[in-house]
């Protein structure tokens, strides 16, 4: 796909809401901050279908449930084991999704084990495997994908290896994060 664009800009989501054009969100605010209802607020108000990462505890604290909830489980590790059990199962709320893409059935689960094979660059960043299936199904075959809390720019990255274009923010800049080069 040719002509495509991938923008990335360092700021708060609330300042740098989606462009014109957007397709889909894929968001994974900080969890506990309030953002995923805001964001799920802004989803539903401005009509864009969304994927959005969130505790299980925080669906319970979203203004409007959503149409439906995917679930990612999480590798094991020892991270978070010290005062309580450790969370191996995040939750993905989904507002006004619809299938577009022509994966598998077995994309379509709503249960996904994807893992990370090595992350230097970011402390909660998300396989990339799981971000390109949620595009791949999600995605219209036109406009851009929104990711409102960028981190370690994993939607950017894949929108850049499939020819699509993004809008990513976030309130850092991570200095081991390159900026993805546009063709």
């Amino acid at each position: 796909m040719s002509g495509f664009s991938n923008v990335f800009v360092q700021g708060r989501w609330q300042e740098n809401l989606p462009p014109e054009g957007t397709s889909l969100m894929i968001a994974d605010p900080v969890y506990g901050s309030g953002d995923a209802d805001a964001l799920a607020l802004t989803a539903i108000n401005r009509d864009i279908p969304a994927a959005i990462f969130m505790w299980p505890e925080e669906l319970c604290l979203l203004t409007k449930p959503p149409d439906q909830v995917l679930h990612w489980v999480k590798p094991e590790s020892t991270k978070n084991t010290a005062r309580k059990y450790s969370r191996f199962v995040e939750c993905i709320a989904c507002y006004n999704l619809e299938f577009h893409g022509c994966l598998h059935w077995s994309n379509r689960t709503g249960l996904f084990t994807d893992r990370l094979f090595s992350n230097r660059e970011h402390p909660w960043k998300k396989p990339e495997s799981l971000i390109e299936r949620l595009i791949r199904n999600h995605w219209p075959g036109h406009g851009t994908v929104y990711d409102p809390c960028a981190g370690s720019r994993t939607v950017e990255a894949v929108c850049t290896r499939l020819g699509i274009s993004s809008f990513s923010v976030d309130v850092v800049k991570h200095p081991q994060i390159q900026d993805a080069p546009c063709p």
